[in-house]
């Protein structure tokens, strides 16, 4: 009766490794619309990058939390900050030039932002996503918490690049 037991269960175990086996590793699956922006600014390295379906590996979204504030006028107008932790745990911004509008956007407001078509550029130091336009905006949320990373001068010093348009505390 052992015999017969373990010979089942080793036919089973035979059974299920062989038709567990697929040629893709994800049968079924999808690629979330959403990208993080650790990912995006990663793809840059030195020359504008058109974002696409290709190049955002099948992504087109960000969804990201707003931290720029035009009503002190303490930051270039026209330019919308954002920022997320989607991937990693790492806070990571990027700028958008979106010209008056960007003052409509107030920190906490939580937005889901159509990338796919344009374009990841470093302008006047600033790396960017070029080509936005507020039809491709959509306010999700408002009140968000902000966060905020605690960080020291040498830090920023060292890795400029971590803490571009992030909130940080000094």
């Amino acid at each position: 009766m052992k015999n017969l037991f373990r010979d089942i269960l080793t036919i089973c175990a035979t059974l299920l490794l062989l038709l567990g086996c697929s040629e893709t590793n994800y049968p079924g699956g999808e690629i979330s619309p959403y990208i993080g922006l650790y990912d995006v600014r990663t793809l840059y390295k030195g020359n504008p990058v058109d974002l696409n379906l290709e190049s955002l590996k099948g992504s087109r979204q960000l969804a990201a939390t707003v931290i720029s504030d035009h009503r002190e006028g303490n930051l270039p107008s026209g330019m919308l900050v954002v920022q997320d932790v989607r991937r990693l745990g790492f806070l990571r911004g990027i700028t958008i030039p979106l010209g008056e509008e960007a003052a409509n956007y107030l920190p906490g407001d939580s937005l889901i932002i159509d990338i796919e078509g344009t374009v990841l550029d470093r302008v006047d130091g600033t790396l960017q996503i070029k080509n936005v336009t507020s039809d491709r905006i959509t306010k999700a949320g408002s009140g968000a918490q902000v966060l905020m990373t605690l960080v020291n001068a040498a830090k920023i010093a060292a890795n400029p690049e971590d803490y571009e348009s992030t909130l940080v505390a000094l």
